[in-house]
Parts: C-alpha cells; sequence; structure tokens
C-alpha cells in the first residue's frame, strides 16, 4: 500500500480568529524561545566564544525553534491569499526541524546529561521550548500532513554537519561538550549511531501522530498527468 500523493491532501481552511489565535500562540514561542537563546548567548565575548556555545544542541535547537517561530510570527504580514495561506506554507519541513530537535533535546538532557535545571536558560532550553513546540507541532500547525515518509530523513541529514561541528569543537577546546559523546573515545561511532537512530525514531513519530491528530480530507478532484 503506498503513501498518499502530498498533491492529493487538501490543507484545512483558517478563518481570521485561527490565523490570529495562531498568531498570538507563535509570538509566545518567539518570545521563549528568542529570550532563552538571548541568555544563552549573551556572554559570548568574541566569535570563538561564540561557536564553542553554538556548537551546544542545546543551543542550536533553540535558536531553530526561534527562526523558525518568527518567520511564522512575520508570514501573515508579508503574504497575500487567503487566512489559510497566511496562516503557514504548504508544507511543514522547518516547522518539523525545529520540533524534532527540540524535543530531542529535551529527551537527552532529562535521560543522558542528569536532568539539573539549576538556572532559567536551561529551563526554558530543555524544558519549556521542547514542550511549546511539540504543542505547537500536534495542535497549533496543519501543514505537516502534506509531508512524505523520507522528509525525517532529510532531517536527520542534518546531523552530518552537526557531528562535523561537534568533533571540531571537542578537539579545538581540549574536551567533549558532551561526557557520553568524546571524539577521542573507543565508543564515539557507537554513540554517533545510537544518536542518529533515536533521532530519526523520533522523527518518525512525530511525523505519523501529527499527521493523525492534524488529518484533513482528501482533495475532491485531482488531475492526473
Amino acid at each position: 500500500m503506498t503513501e498518499e500523493p502530498s498533491s492529493s491532501i487538501k490543507l484545512p481552511s483558517a478563518t481570521a480568529s485561527i490565523l490570529w489565535g495562531t498568531w498570538i500562540w507563535r509570538l509566545l514561542l518567539t518570545v521563549t524561545s528568542g529570550y532563552g537563546s538571548w541568555l544563552m548567548l549573551a556572554d559570548t565575548s568574541s566569535w570563538i566564544d561564540f561557536v564553542k556555545h553554538i556548537s551546544y544542541f542545546t543551543e542550536l535547537s533553540t535558536v531553530m525553534m526561534f527562526l523558525v517561530s518568527l518567520g511564522s510570527v512575520i508570514r501573515p504580514f508579508v503574504t497575500r491569499g487567503t487566512y489559510r495561506h497566511r496562516l503557514e506554507g504548504n508544507y511543514g519541513w522547518f516547522r518539523g526541524v525545529a520540533a524534532s530537535m527540540t524535543v530531542l533535546t529535551g529527551i537527552v538532557y532529562a535521560t543522558l546529561l542528569g536532568a539539573d535545571y539549576p538556572d532559567l536558560s536551561g529551563k526554558i532550553a530543555h524544558i519549556v521550548c521542547p514542550i511549546l513546540m511539540a504543542l505547537d507541532w500536534f495542535f497549533a500547525g496543519r501543514n505537516q500532513i502534506r509531508l512524505r515518509w523520507f522528509v525525517p530523513l532529510t532531517w536527520a541529514m542534518m546531523l552530518v554537519p552537526y557531528f562535523w561541528l561537534y568533533s571540531w569543537n571537542a578537539h579545538y577546546f581540549g574536551r567533549p561538550m558532551y561526557d557520553f559523546l568524546d571524539p577521542t573515545s573507543g565508543d564515539w561511532w557507537l554513540w554517533v549511531g545510537v544518536m542518529v537512530v533515536v533521532y530519526m525514531v523520533l522523527s518518525y513519530l512525530l511525523l505519523y501522530i501529527g499527521k493523525a491528530l492534524r488529518r484533513a480530507p482528501r482533495k475532491t478532484h485531482v488531475n492526473s498527468l
């Protein structure tokens, strides 16, 4: 049984109240993730210090959430058309990246990194942002229903440059950012494989649960080629 083509899936219509209600919600996401990003990066004193900080997956996921949410906040003012079109685009690729990255951040920190949240930036990045982004993915957004089965593979491809950056960071500064993920250790590639598999499983769960929760009717007429 083949997957239904994305072009045959019609996104639900939207009203003015849905558009602006979602806009307020995503403004909250923008402010929260933006403030969290600022708390984590504001004390950088040089470009190399910035690179050191931004190499943490926590910082990257929070910044990604901020950029995606900011784009959603700006969109209604720079696009024309129906309320649905102004709400979001036809596909939720970037929203899915932000959701998978932030949720992975929350899970890994809670299970492998001690689940200690001593400061506000840690609480925002490791608890608040993953919860808010998951809620947005499951209940606020709609365009995930048009994403194809292979999309999580494209999300996972972003781990390739990340692991390269991570390895460079560990060698340059003399120690790994996360003790369990050490490029100089014999189990480095094992942990890389584990993280890739975990990310893939999480991404597919997010994709298909998101599709199930926001399922829309098939188009009435579809032109065949």
